[in-house]
């Protein structure tokens, strides 16, 4: 997973860019703060072989209220029942439940291997504590 503090574009304002690069699992992140980061991206991270779908909201525990998530998930993941986009959307409704979702948005895509179609799901953090 990668993650940094302030959006490239905006570094003329003087916002540093703070990147990380760690493996994460069930557990918390090890060294990372519950809403330290304005902003988490995990390309191709979440799909089988990587990262399970229970990483979510240990990616999402990473994000300041009001930030967001992004990360893709591939078709060819959700065809296996851990990996459903069911399981996802399910995940993500719970998270809204709890006051740590405020949204949840989808676009349709091919960000993974050419021709593979992938969801980019983008995710605003809320301001329930984990």
């Amino acid at each position: 997973m990668y993650a940094f503090n302030r959006y490239r574009v905006h570094k003329h304002l003087g916002f540093r860019n703070e990147y990380i690069c760690c493996t994460v699992g069930s557990e918390k992140l090890r060294d990372v703060s519950d809403a330290s980061y304005d902003f988490v991206f995990c390309a191709g991270g979440v799909s089988r072989g990587h990262l399970s779908l229970e990483t979510v909201p240990t990616m999402l525990r990473a994000v300041k209220p009001n930030g967001y998530l992004y990360f893709n998930h591939s078709s060819w993941s959700a065809q296996f029942p851990e990996y459903s986009f069911e399981k996802l959307d399910h995940m993500i409704e719970v998270l809204r439940e709890k006051g740590l979702c405020s949204s949840a948005d989808k676009k349709e895509g091919y960000f993974n291997r050419p021709g593979e179609p992938t969801t980019l799901y983008i995710i605003r953090r809320g301001d329930g504590e984990f």
